[in-house]
């Protein structure tokens, strides 16, 4: 009976580091394509500064639709 040879450690760290180099690649690839089907919501998203006698507000717009409900007394800040 013949002896089994074994493979040497370093083809085995070799077929290591390429099973795990294209194995990174796969990853980031797919995460790639997972962030470019996130829609881009920030450039609809805008500001607008109301002044209301002594008040200051900023007010988030969203397609320029103002959300009133969401916005910030910034009259203390300003003094």
């Amino acid at each position: 009976m013949k002896p089994q040879k074994a493979m040497t450690p370093l083809s085995s760290t070799v077929l290591l580091l390429c099973f795990a180099a294209i194995l990174g690649l796969i990853i980031m690839s797919w995460g790639a394509s997972m962030a470019s089907k996130i829609p881009d919501t920030c450039s609809k998203v805008s500001l607008a500064v109301l002044k209301e006698g002594e008040t200051v507000s900023v007010i988030p717009k969203i397609n320029d639709i103002a959300c009133n409900e969401k916005k910030i007394d910034i009259s203390d800040t300003l003094k």
